[in-house]
Protein backbone atom coordinates (compact mmCIF):
# COMPACT_ATOMS: atom_id res chain seq x y z
CA UNK A 1 0.00 0.00 0.00
CA UNK A 2 2.81 2.39 0.89
CA UNK A 3 4.57 1.60 -2.39
CA UNK A 4 1.43 2.37 -4.38
CA UNK A 5 1.03 5.73 -2.65
CA UNK A 6 4.64 6.69 -3.41
CA UNK A 7 4.27 5.56 -7.01
CA UNK A 8 1.08 7.60 -7.37
CA UNK A 9 2.77 10.68 -5.91
CA UNK A 10 5.74 10.35 -8.31
CA UNK A 11 3.46 9.95 -11.29
CA UNK A 12 1.36 12.92 -10.19
CA UNK A 13 4.44 15.10 -9.73
CA UNK A 14 5.86 13.95 -13.04
CA UNK A 15 2.62 14.73 -14.82
CA UNK A 16 2.54 18.20 -13.29
CA UNK A 17 6.12 18.93 -14.26
CA UNK A 18 5.50 17.66 -17.81
CA UNK A 19 2.44 19.88 -18.12
CA UNK A 20 4.32 22.93 -16.98
CA UNK A 21 7.26 22.09 -19.25
CA UNK A 22 5.02 21.91 -22.31
CA UNK A 23 2.67 24.83 -21.63
CA UNK A 24 4.88 27.16 -19.62
CA UNK A 25 8.41 26.02 -20.34
CA UNK A 26 10.33 28.79 -18.55
CA UNK A 27 14.10 28.67 -18.06
CA UNK A 28 16.79 28.68 -15.36
CA UNK A 29 19.84 30.93 -15.38
CA UNK A 30 22.83 29.95 -13.26
CA UNK A 31 25.71 32.36 -12.96
CA UNK A 32 29.07 32.32 -11.17
CA UNK A 33 31.47 35.12 -11.75
CA UNK A 34 31.74 35.76 -15.49
CA UNK A 35 30.28 32.35 -16.29
CA UNK A 36 26.57 31.70 -16.74
CA UNK A 37 24.48 28.74 -17.77
CA UNK A 38 20.97 28.99 -19.14
CA UNK A 39 18.73 25.95 -19.60
CA UNK A 40 15.06 25.08 -19.81
CA UNK A 41 13.35 24.59 -16.48
CA UNK A 42 12.37 21.02 -17.34
CA UNK A 43 15.98 20.02 -18.09
CA UNK A 44 17.12 21.62 -14.85
CA UNK A 45 14.62 19.56 -12.83
CA UNK A 46 15.78 16.33 -14.45
CA UNK A 47 19.46 17.10 -13.80
CA UNK A 48 18.69 18.04 -10.18
CA UNK A 49 16.78 14.75 -9.66
CA UNK A 50 19.69 12.75 -11.09
CA UNK A 51 22.16 14.56 -8.85
CA UNK A 52 20.04 13.86 -5.78
CA UNK A 53 19.76 10.17 -6.73
CA UNK A 54 23.52 9.97 -7.20
CA UNK A 55 24.08 11.61 -3.82
CA UNK A 56 21.71 9.08 -2.17
CA UNK A 57 23.49 6.12 -3.75
CA UNK A 58 26.94 7.42 -2.73
CA UNK A 59 25.74 7.98 0.84
CA UNK A 60 24.33 4.46 1.06
CA UNK A 61 27.56 2.99 -0.32
CA UNK A 62 29.60 4.95 2.21
CA UNK A 63 27.46 3.79 5.14
CA UNK A 64 27.65 0.19 3.90
CA UNK A 65 31.45 0.35 3.85
CA UNK A 66 31.50 1.77 7.38
CA UNK A 67 29.23 -1.04 8.71
CA UNK A 68 30.95 -3.88 6.85
CA UNK A 69 32.80 -5.36 9.93
CA UNK A 70 29.63 -5.62 12.04
CA UNK A 71 27.77 -7.00 9.04
CA UNK A 72 30.40 -9.63 8.53
CA UNK A 73 30.23 -10.40 12.24
CA UNK A 74 26.46 -10.90 12.11
CA UNK A 75 26.80 -13.08 9.04
CA UNK A 76 29.48 -15.19 10.72
CA UNK A 77 27.40 -15.50 13.90
CA UNK A 78 24.37 -16.68 11.97
CA UNK A 79 26.52 -19.21 10.17
CA UNK A 80 27.91 -20.50 13.49
CA UNK A 81 24.41 -20.87 14.93
CA UNK A 82 23.26 -22.86 11.90
CA UNK A 83 26.29 -25.14 12.23
CA UNK A 84 25.67 -25.55 15.98
CA UNK A 85 22.07 -26.61 15.28
CA UNK A 86 23.24 -29.11 12.68
CA UNK A 87 25.92 -30.53 15.01
CA UNK A 88 23.36 -30.87 17.80
CA UNK A 89 20.99 -32.75 15.51
CA UNK A 90 23.82 -34.97 14.27
CA UNK A 91 24.89 -35.58 17.86
CA UNK A 92 21.40 -36.76 18.79
CA UNK A 93 21.41 -39.12 15.83
CA UNK A 94 24.79 -40.50 16.90
CA UNK A 95 23.42 -41.04 20.41
CA UNK A 96 20.46 -42.94 18.98
CA UNK A 97 22.86 -45.14 17.00
CA UNK A 98 25.06 -45.79 20.03
CA UNK A 99 28.09 -43.82 18.81
CA UNK A 100 28.73 -42.22 22.19
CA UNK A 101 32.20 -40.83 21.48
CA UNK A 102 31.20 -39.16 18.22
CA UNK A 103 28.02 -37.78 19.80
CA UNK A 104 30.00 -36.30 22.68
CA UNK A 105 32.44 -34.65 20.30
CA UNK A 106 29.70 -33.11 18.17
CA UNK A 107 27.58 -31.64 20.95
CA UNK A 108 30.50 -30.27 22.96
CA UNK A 109 32.02 -28.60 19.89
CA UNK A 110 28.65 -26.98 19.17
CA UNK A 111 28.01 -25.83 22.75
CA UNK A 112 29.89 -22.51 22.39
CA UNK A 113 27.50 -21.30 19.68
CA UNK A 114 24.39 -23.19 20.75
CA UNK A 115 21.21 -21.28 21.52
CA UNK A 116 20.69 -23.63 24.52
CA UNK A 117 24.11 -24.90 25.62
CA UNK A 118 22.53 -26.64 28.64
CA UNK A 119 21.04 -29.20 26.26
CA UNK A 120 24.42 -29.82 24.63
CA UNK A 121 26.11 -30.41 27.98
CA UNK A 122 23.35 -32.72 29.23
CA UNK A 123 23.65 -34.84 26.09
CA UNK A 124 27.42 -34.86 26.50
CA UNK A 125 27.00 -36.01 30.12
CA UNK A 126 24.84 -38.95 29.00
CA UNK A 127 27.38 -39.82 26.30
CA UNK A 128 30.25 -39.70 28.80
CA UNK A 129 28.40 -41.98 31.21
CA UNK A 130 27.79 -44.47 28.40
CA UNK A 131 31.55 -44.53 27.98
CA UNK A 132 31.96 -45.19 31.73
CA UNK A 133 33.57 -41.84 32.43
CA UNK A 134 31.87 -40.32 35.51
CA UNK A 135 34.58 -37.63 35.75
CA UNK A 136 33.77 -36.22 32.30
CA UNK A 137 30.08 -36.63 33.03
CA UNK A 138 30.30 -34.52 36.18
CA UNK A 139 32.34 -31.89 34.37
CA UNK A 140 29.67 -31.57 31.68
CA UNK A 141 27.00 -31.28 34.35
CA UNK A 142 29.01 -28.51 36.02
CA UNK A 143 29.26 -26.70 32.68
CA UNK A 144 25.52 -27.11 32.18
CA UNK A 145 24.88 -25.35 35.48
CA UNK A 146 27.34 -22.58 34.61
CA UNK A 147 25.62 -22.12 31.24
CA UNK A 148 22.75 -20.59 33.19
CA UNK A 149 19.26 -20.41 31.62
CA UNK A 150 17.80 -21.20 35.07
CA UNK A 151 18.24 -24.91 34.41
CA UNK A 152 19.91 -25.83 37.72
CA UNK A 153 16.96 -27.94 38.86
CA UNK A 154 16.69 -29.79 35.56
CA UNK A 155 20.43 -30.45 35.60
CA UNK A 156 20.12 -31.78 39.15
CA UNK A 157 17.40 -34.23 38.06
CA UNK A 158 19.58 -35.44 35.20
CA UNK A 159 22.54 -35.79 37.57
CA UNK A 160 20.54 -37.87 40.05
CA UNK A 161 19.25 -40.13 37.31
CA UNK A 162 22.74 -40.68 35.90
CA UNK A 163 24.17 -41.35 39.36
CA UNK A 164 21.45 -43.92 40.04
CA UNK A 165 22.14 -45.73 36.77
CA UNK A 166 25.84 -45.72 37.65
CA UNK A 167 24.96 -47.30 41.05
CA UNK A 168 26.31 -44.24 42.87
CA UNK A 169 23.41 -44.53 45.27
CA UNK A 170 24.73 -42.35 48.09
CA UNK A 171 25.59 -39.54 45.67
CA UNK A 172 22.20 -39.83 43.98
CA UNK A 173 20.44 -39.71 47.34
CA UNK A 174 22.35 -36.55 48.31
CA UNK A 175 21.42 -34.92 44.99
CA UNK A 176 17.73 -35.81 45.32
CA UNK A 177 17.58 -34.68 48.94
CA UNK A 178 18.96 -31.31 47.88
CA UNK A 179 16.36 -31.06 45.10
CA UNK A 180 13.59 -32.07 47.47
CA UNK A 181 14.63 -29.26 49.80
CA UNK A 182 14.24 -26.83 46.90
CA UNK A 183 10.90 -28.32 45.77
CA UNK A 184 9.36 -30.62 48.41
CA UNK A 185 6.36 -31.61 46.27
CA UNK A 186 8.06 -32.06 42.91
CA UNK A 187 6.58 -35.29 41.46
CA UNK A 188 9.60 -36.24 39.35
CA UNK A 189 11.88 -35.96 42.39
CA UNK A 190 9.55 -38.39 44.18
CA UNK A 191 9.65 -40.73 41.20
CA UNK A 192 13.46 -40.80 41.16
CA UNK A 193 13.55 -41.23 44.94
CA UNK A 194 11.18 -44.20 44.71
CA UNK A 195 13.36 -45.95 42.15
CA UNK A 196 16.47 -45.17 44.18
CA UNK A 197 14.95 -46.50 47.44
CA UNK A 198 13.91 -49.65 45.61
CA UNK A 199 17.44 -50.23 44.31
CA UNK A 200 18.86 -49.55 47.76
CA UNK A 201 16.27 -51.92 49.29
CA UNK A 202 15.33 -49.08 51.64
CA UNK A 203 11.71 -50.16 51.94
CA UNK A 204 11.01 -48.15 55.09
CA UNK A 205 11.71 -44.91 53.19
CA UNK A 206 9.83 -46.17 50.15
CA UNK A 207 6.81 -46.96 52.34
CA UNK A 208 6.78 -43.37 53.62
CA UNK A 209 6.95 -42.06 50.04
CA UNK A 210 4.10 -44.14 48.61
CA UNK A 211 1.25 -41.70 49.46
CA UNK A 212 3.03 -38.89 47.57
CA UNK A 213 3.68 -41.17 44.61
CA UNK A 214 -0.03 -41.95 44.33
CA UNK A 215 -0.81 -38.21 44.21
CA UNK A 216 2.05 -37.21 41.92
CA UNK A 217 0.83 -38.85 38.73
CA UNK A 218 4.35 -39.44 37.35
CA UNK A 219 4.15 -43.23 37.74
CA UNK A 220 1.78 -45.53 35.92
CA UNK A 221 -0.78 -47.32 38.13
CA UNK A 222 0.92 -50.65 37.49
CA UNK A 223 4.29 -49.16 38.52
CA UNK A 224 2.83 -47.90 41.80
CA UNK A 225 1.16 -51.25 42.40
CA UNK A 226 4.44 -53.07 41.79
CA UNK A 227 6.25 -50.79 44.26
CA UNK A 228 3.48 -51.23 46.83
CA UNK A 229 3.67 -55.02 46.57
CA UNK A 230 7.48 -55.09 46.77
CA UNK A 231 7.45 -52.73 49.77
CA UNK A 232 4.73 -54.62 51.59
CA UNK A 233 6.45 -57.93 50.85
CA UNK A 234 9.75 -56.73 52.32
CA UNK A 235 8.29 -55.00 55.37
CA UNK A 236 5.86 -57.81 56.27
CA UNK A 237 8.68 -60.34 55.96
CA UNK A 238 10.93 -58.15 58.12
CA UNK A 239 8.25 -57.75 60.79
CA UNK A 240 7.67 -61.51 60.78
CA UNK A 241 11.37 -62.28 61.13
CA UNK A 242 11.67 -59.77 63.98
CA UNK A 243 8.57 -61.14 65.68
CA UNK A 244 7.12 -57.63 65.84
CA UNK A 245 3.39 -58.33 65.95
CA UNK A 246 2.32 -54.69 66.38
CA UNK A 247 4.33 -53.60 63.37
CA UNK A 248 3.00 -56.54 61.36
CA UNK A 249 -0.63 -55.68 62.15
CA UNK A 250 -0.12 -51.96 61.49
CA UNK A 251 1.46 -52.62 58.11
CA UNK A 252 -1.31 -55.00 57.10
CA UNK A 253 -4.03 -52.63 58.29
CA UNK A 254 -2.67 -49.70 56.26
CA UNK A 255 -2.18 -51.62 53.03
CA UNK A 256 -4.49 -50.61 50.18
CA UNK A 257 -7.53 -52.84 49.86
CA UNK A 258 -6.33 -54.33 46.58
CA UNK A 259 -2.95 -55.17 48.12
CA UNK A 260 -4.60 -57.07 50.99
CA UNK A 261 -6.30 -59.23 48.35
CA UNK A 262 -2.97 -60.19 46.79
CA UNK A 263 -2.35 -63.85 47.60
CA UNK A 264 1.46 -63.46 47.78
CA UNK A 265 1.12 -60.83 50.52
CA UNK A 266 -1.50 -62.90 52.31
CA UNK A 267 0.93 -65.82 52.34
CA UNK A 268 3.65 -63.67 53.91
CA UNK A 269 1.26 -62.23 56.47
CA UNK A 270 -0.21 -65.61 57.41
CA UNK A 271 3.22 -67.21 57.67
CA UNK A 272 4.38 -64.40 59.98
CA UNK A 273 1.30 -64.90 62.18
CA UNK A 274 2.04 -68.62 62.40
CA UNK A 275 5.68 -67.88 63.33
CA UNK A 276 4.38 -65.69 66.14
CA UNK A 277 1.92 -68.43 67.17
CA UNK A 278 -1.03 -66.20 66.37
CA UNK A 279 -2.86 -69.27 65.09
CA UNK A 280 -6.43 -68.00 65.41
CA UNK A 281 -5.66 -64.90 63.34
CA UNK A 282 -3.73 -66.97 60.78
CA UNK A 283 -6.67 -69.38 60.51
CA UNK A 284 -9.11 -66.53 59.94
CA UNK A 285 -7.08 -64.74 57.27
CA UNK A 286 -6.35 -67.98 55.36
CA UNK A 287 -9.97 -69.09 55.39
CA UNK A 288 -11.15 -65.66 54.25
CA UNK A 289 -8.61 -65.52 51.44
CA UNK A 290 -9.26 -69.07 50.20
CA UNK A 291 -12.96 -68.31 50.28
CA UNK A 292 -12.33 -65.56 47.70
CA UNK A 293 -9.65 -67.15 45.51
CA UNK A 294 -7.84 -70.47 45.69
CA UNK A 295 -4.10 -70.56 46.41
CA UNK A 296 -2.05 -73.72 47.03
CA UNK A 297 0.49 -71.90 49.18
CA UNK A 298 -2.17 -70.79 51.63
CA UNK A 299 -3.58 -74.33 51.65
CA UNK A 300 -0.11 -75.55 52.64
CA UNK A 301 0.20 -72.95 55.40
CA UNK A 302 -3.16 -74.02 56.81
CA UNK A 303 -1.53 -77.31 57.73
CA UNK A 304 1.07 -75.55 59.92
CA UNK A 305 -1.55 -74.08 62.26
CA UNK A 306 -2.07 -75.59 65.70
CA UNK A 307 -5.87 -75.81 65.91
CA UNK A 308 -8.00 -75.80 69.03
CA UNK A 309 -10.40 -78.09 67.19
CA UNK A 310 -8.75 -80.42 64.67
CA UNK A 311 -12.06 -82.00 63.72
CA UNK A 312 -13.53 -78.65 62.64
CA UNK A 313 -10.34 -77.85 60.70
CA UNK A 314 -10.49 -81.27 59.00
CA UNK A 315 -14.08 -80.66 57.94
CA UNK A 316 -12.98 -77.33 56.45
CA UNK A 317 -10.19 -78.91 54.37
CA UNK A 318 -12.53 -81.71 53.23
CA UNK A 319 -14.95 -79.02 52.10
CA UNK A 320 -12.16 -77.40 50.08
CA UNK A 321 -11.14 -80.78 48.66
CA UNK A 322 -14.58 -81.21 47.15
CA UNK A 323 -13.82 -78.18 44.98
CA UNK A 324 -10.06 -78.74 44.57
CA UNK A 325 -9.46 -82.51 44.58
CA UNK A 326 -6.18 -82.22 42.61
CA UNK A 327 -4.43 -79.73 44.88
CA UNK A 328 -1.32 -81.56 46.16
CA UNK A 329 -0.77 -79.07 48.98
CA UNK A 330 -4.36 -79.33 50.20
CA UNK A 331 -4.12 -83.13 50.12
CA UNK A 332 -1.03 -83.02 52.37
CA UNK A 333 -2.69 -80.51 54.73
CA UNK A 334 -5.82 -82.70 54.99
CA UNK A 335 -3.63 -85.77 55.56
CA UNK A 336 -1.87 -84.03 58.47
CA UNK A 337 -5.21 -83.19 60.07
CA UNK A 338 -6.25 -86.82 59.62
CA UNK A 339 -3.06 -87.89 61.42
CA UNK A 340 -3.89 -85.47 64.26
CA UNK A 341 -7.20 -87.32 64.57
CA UNK A 342 -5.58 -90.79 64.26
CA UNK A 343 -7.20 -91.42 60.87
CA UNK A 344 -4.13 -93.27 59.62
CA UNK A 345 -5.62 -95.06 56.64
CA UNK A 346 -7.25 -91.95 55.26
CA UNK A 347 -4.05 -89.97 55.82
CA UNK A 348 -2.01 -92.59 53.90
CA UNK A 349 -4.46 -92.48 50.98
CA UNK A 350 -4.40 -88.68 50.79
CA UNK A 351 -0.59 -88.55 50.87
CA UNK A 352 -0.33 -91.14 48.11
CA UNK A 353 -2.70 -89.05 45.99
CA UNK A 354 -0.65 -85.91 46.60
CA UNK A 355 2.67 -87.58 45.73
CA UNK A 356 1.16 -89.09 42.60
CA UNK A 357 0.10 -85.63 41.41
CA UNK A 358 3.40 -83.94 42.32
CA UNK A 359 6.20 -85.41 44.43
CA UNK A 360 7.28 -82.93 47.09
CA UNK A 361 9.56 -82.82 50.11
CA UNK A 362 6.60 -81.70 52.21
CA UNK A 363 4.55 -84.70 51.11
CA UNK A 364 7.34 -87.20 51.83
CA UNK A 365 7.97 -85.53 55.20
CA UNK A 366 4.33 -86.10 56.17
CA UNK A 367 4.44 -89.68 54.85
CA UNK A 368 7.60 -90.40 56.88
CA UNK A 369 5.89 -89.08 60.04
CA UNK A 370 2.91 -91.32 59.30
CA UNK A 371 5.17 -94.37 59.00
CA UNK A 372 6.87 -93.40 62.27
CA UNK A 373 3.48 -93.26 64.01
CA UNK A 374 2.73 -96.76 62.70
CA UNK A 375 6.23 -98.08 63.62
CA UNK A 376 7.00 -98.71 59.95
CA UNK A 377 10.70 -97.94 60.37
CA UNK A 378 12.00 -98.97 56.96
CA UNK A 379 9.21 -97.20 55.10
CA UNK A 380 9.76 -94.10 57.21
CA UNK A 381 13.47 -94.16 56.37
CA UNK A 382 12.78 -94.41 52.66
CA UNK A 383 10.29 -91.54 52.80
CA UNK A 384 12.76 -89.32 54.68
CA UNK A 385 15.48 -90.12 52.12
CA UNK A 386 13.20 -89.35 49.19
CA UNK A 387 12.15 -86.06 50.74
CA UNK A 388 15.78 -85.14 51.44
CA UNK A 389 16.71 -85.98 47.84
CA UNK A 390 14.10 -83.56 46.57
CA UNK A 391 15.40 -80.85 48.88
CA UNK A 392 18.97 -81.40 47.67
CA UNK A 393 17.74 -81.09 44.09
CA UNK A 394 16.55 -77.62 44.96
CA UNK A 395 12.87 -78.04 45.70
CA UNK A 396 11.52 -75.65 48.33
CA UNK A 397 8.17 -75.62 50.01
CA UNK A 398 5.93 -73.55 47.71
CA UNK A 399 4.93 -71.13 50.46
CA UNK A 400 8.58 -70.36 51.22
CA UNK A 401 9.37 -69.17 47.72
Amino acid sequence: MKFLLILFAVLFAGSGIAYLALNKPGYVLLGYGSTSIEMPLFDFVIVLALLLLLLYLLTKLFLGLINTPSGLKRFTHRKQIRKARKDLADGLLQMAEGNWKKAEKLVTAAAAHSESPVINYLIAAHAAQRQKSPQRRDEYLRQAIEAGDGADFAVGLAQAELQTHQKQYEEALATLNRLQTLSPKHPFVHKLLARLYYRMQDFDSLYQLLPQLRKGGKLLPEEIQSLELATANALLTQAGNEGDYDKLRTLWKHLPKDARKDSSLTVIYARALIQMKEYAKAKKIIEQSLGQAWDDQLAALYGDIEFDNDIAALKQTEHWLAAHPDSPELLVTTARLCMNNALWGKARSLLQQSLAIRPSARGYQALAELHDQLNETEAAKQAYEEGFRLLVQGENRPYEQ
